[in-house]
C-alpha cells in the first residue's frame, strides 16, 4: 500500500515537474514570436518609410529640375498661345516622368490653376483650381513642397498624392504650381505587395494632421478620414521617431502590434501593423491540446 501511494506520489510529481516544463517552455516560445514580430515590424516600417522618403526626395529633384524653366513670365505667355513652346515643355514634362517609378503624370499650371502642360494630353480647361495644395502654395511665400490628400489625377483619372511646389514670377507674385502625380496602384500597392507582411497585417501612411493617406489592404471610405490614436498622439506628443506598440485599428477595430514611424524630412507617418493570428500562428499550434474519447 505504501509502495503504491509512493508510486502515485513520484508519478504526480513527475507529470507536474513536466507540466511545468512545457508551460514556462510555452511561454518563452510566445515571448521569442512577440519579439521577433516586434523586430520584423521595425524593420519593415523603416523600410517604408524610408521608401517613401526616397521616392518623395525624387520627386522634389524633378520639379526642382522643372522649376528652373518654368516660371517665367515669357514662359507661360508662350504656353497659352504658342503650339511648339507648349509641346516642348510637354516633352520635357513626359521625360521627367519616367524618373520616378510610379509617377502618373507631372502638371504645370498657371495662378488661375488651369493645366498649361502636363506629360499626359490635357483636355480643354483642365483646372486644379478647387485642389487644396493649390490653395495652400498659393496663400503661402515659400515654395516648399505640399503634398495632396488622396485625390484622382484629372488627367490620368488614376488616384494617388499629388506633390506641389510653388512658382513664383521675378517680382514674387504667385505665378502657378508644377504638380506630381505618385499613383497609389503605380506606386505604393506595387511595393507593399512585395512585403512579407502576413494575411491579416496593415500598412498605412498620415500626414501630420493624422488624415489617413494610403493604406494596405484598402478599405472604401476611410481615406482622407482624421484617424487618431493615442499611440500615434504619444509618437507626436513626445516628440519620438518611432514607437512598437500593441494597438486597436480605428478602421477595422483589430488589435495588431504597430509600429508607427515619422518619415525624415517631410509631415508624414508610416504604420506597419501585424496580427498576432499571423506572428502567433506557429505557436498556437505548438499548444498542447487535450485528448478526448471519440464517439
Amino acid at each position: 500500500m505504501k509502495r503504491t501511494i509512493y508510486l502515485l506520489i513520484v508519478l504526480w510529481s513527475v507529470n507536474l515537474a513536466l507540466g511545468l516544463y512545457v508551460l514556462v517552455d510555452t511561454q518563452h516560445d510566445r515571448v521569442l514570436a512577440e519579439t521577433q514580430a516586434r523586430d520584423k515590424a521595425l524593420s519593415l516600417v523603416r523600410l517604408v518609410a524610408e521608401h517613401t522618403s526616397a521616392t518623395l526626395q525624387q520627386v522634389n529633384i524633378v520639379l526642382f529640375h522643372l522649376h528652373t524653366s518654368a516660371h517665367t513670365d515669357a514662359l507661360h505667355g508662350a504656353l497659352k498661345h504658342d503650339r511648339q513652346q507648349r509641346a516642348q515643355v510637354e516633352r520635357l514634362l513626359a521625360e521627367d516622368q519616367h524618373r520616378v517609378p510610379g509617377l502618373i503624370n507631372l502638371m504645370l499650371a498657371d495662378a488661375n490653376g488651369q493645366i498649361l502642360a502636363a506629360a499626359l494630353k490635357v483636355p480643354p480647361d483642365t483646372t486644379i483650381a478647387d485642389r487644396r495644395y493649390f490653395q495652400t502654395l498659393k496663400s503661402q511665400s515659400d515654395d516648399a513642397l505640399v503634398i495632396s490628400d488622396l485625390v484622382q489625377d484629372r488627367i490620368s483619372k488614376q488616384w494617388g498624392l499629388q506633390i506641389a511646389r510653388r512658382l513664383t514670377f521675378p517680382d514674387g507674385r504667385f505665378a502657378g504650381v508644377l504638380v506630381a502625380s505618385l499613383g497609389v496602384d503605380a506606386h505604393f500597392t506595387a511595393f507593399y505587395r512585395t512585403l512579407p507582411l502576413g494575411q491579416n497585417a496593415a500598412l498605412a501612411l498620415m500626414d501630420h494632421e493624422l488624415r489617413l493617406l494610403v493604406r494596405y489592404p484598402q478599405i472604401e471610405g476611410v481615406i482622407g478620414k482624421h484617424l487618431s490614436t493615442p499611440e500615434v498622439d504619444a509618437l507626436i506628443a513626445h516628440g519620438d521617431t518611432e514607437i512598437v506598440t500593441m494597438a486597436d485599428s480605428p478602421v477595422d477595430q483589430v488589435r495588431r502590434l504597430a509600429a508607427i514611424r515619422k518619415l525624415d524630412y517631410f509631415p508624414l507617418y508610416a504604420i506597419v501593423a501585424l496580427a498576432d493570428d499571423d506572428y502567433l500562428a506557429y505557436w498556437w499550434g505548438q499548444l498542447p491540446r487535450p485528448k478526448g474519447r471519440g464517439l
